[in-house]
């Protein structure tokens, strides 16, 4: 599985990577580029893991947020303090099940992909994956390679896209080279890395260069735009291939 969003681009502005491994990255080294950031910006201090925000009042008297925080694991509670409160959670934060009579009385190992079990073992199983989101997507090509079956649950279609913003990568590397449908992944080599760690310059104009076809596309989500129709017969051309 690899993200769909060119590794290049899975950065800070300022901290590039230029030692990535693949054009779109692995979720490991994706958390590895960040686990790495901390340690080089000393910013671990800043941190405090397996924390739940249980509460936040604010004193109108103190001008001061009271939180009252929890671990996680210990389930032990205490209050804090402080003058700004930002919530930077996301929108994936706080998942929950689908409302479907009778899940939980099933047996079998159950899980969501928010919270994956990694010690289930899949081989010859037989798996239900509920959903076709982007999650899905990643999730169940690679379950269908060792499962018995695999049965997936649509309450809608979805479409699947190519890979966006290649064109860099093309003009640089692969130099229009025939590449396989389903095989659209670059592994870079020792040189090409070498060439991003000696020439920042380059880098950073190999980064811009995706940056402007990824954000040069945003017309597509315009309904009824010519860039729309185009690329709706792309994707079609893709999920017909």
């Amino acid at each position: 599985m690899a993200c769909d969003i060119p590794a290049h681009l899975y950065t800070f502005t300022f901290d590039p990577n230029p030692n990535w491994t693949q054009f779109f990255a692995s979720g490991p080294e994706i958390q590895k580029y960040f686990e790495d950031f901390a340690d080089r910006h000393d910013t671990h201090k800043y941190m405090k893991l397996n924390t739940k925000v249980v509460e936040a009042q604010w004193d109108e008297e103190s001008g001061i947020w009271n939180v009252t925080l929890e671990n996680v694991q210990s389930k032990e509670r205490w209050e804090d303090w402080c003058h700004v409160l930002i919530n930077g959670a996301g929108i994936l934060n706080n998942w929950k099940w689908p409302d479907i009579e009778g899940l939980h009385d099933f047996h079998g190992p159950l899980m969501h992909s928010a919270a994956w079990d990694h010690s289930v073992d899949f081989t010859g199983k037989t798996v239900g994956v509920i959903g076709t989101g982007s999650t899905s997507v990643q999730i169940v090509p690679q379950l269908q390679k060792v499962c018995k079956k695999v049965e997936v649950y649509m309450r809608s279609s979805t479409w699947i896209s190519p890979p966006f913003g290649a064109g860099a990568l093309e003009e640089d590397f692969t130099k229009g080279s025939e590449v396989q449908p389903g095989q659209r992944q670059y592994t870079f080599t020792e040189e090409n890395k070498k060439k991003f760690r000696d020439d920042p310059e380059y880098h950073l104009d190999f980064r811009k260069r995706i940056e402007a076809e990824i954000n040069g596309l945003f017309g597509m989500y315009k309904e009824g735009s010519e860039l729309s129709e185009q690329f709706r017969q792309v994707i079609k051309n893709e999920m017909n291939r």
